[in-house]
């Protein structure tokens, strides 16, 4: 009975190994717009004196939410389960890198 109990056990927990290595889900373009746009805002805000950025950066991410139909709460969720899933979440930074890099390409060519 325990050898049965034991194959069964172990049967078990290769199975839900073997479920988690699952392809990643593709990274939501919409995802990847909201963290250029939040970085970009941090970006403009870094040169401000702290009591303006203070005042300013919580409205440039309000602005950022409100333009993207995001509100901070579904952001800290979203950003709580990226934590989670490293490999997502750098490859939701890799895109967040080549979009940022395409934006500097394009002002420097201006």
């Amino acid at each position: 009975m325990r050898k049965v109990f034991f194959i069964l056990s172990l049967s078990l927990l290769c199975w839900s190994c073997w479920q988690n290595k699952d392809k990643l889900p593709e990274v939501d373009t919409k995802l990847v717009n909201v963290l250029v746009d939040l970085h970009l805002a941090e970006a403009a805000a870094a040169n401000l004196t702290s009591r303006t950025r203070d005042t300013l950066l919580p409205k440039y991410y309000d602005q950022v939410f409100q333009i993207h139909q995001m509100d901070a709460a579904e952001w800290k969720q979203t950003m709580d389960e990226l934590q989670r899933q490293p490999l997502l979440m750098k490859q939701l930074y890799t895109q967040v890198l080549d979009t940022l890099e395409k934006k500097v390409l394009e002002t420097r060519e201006k």
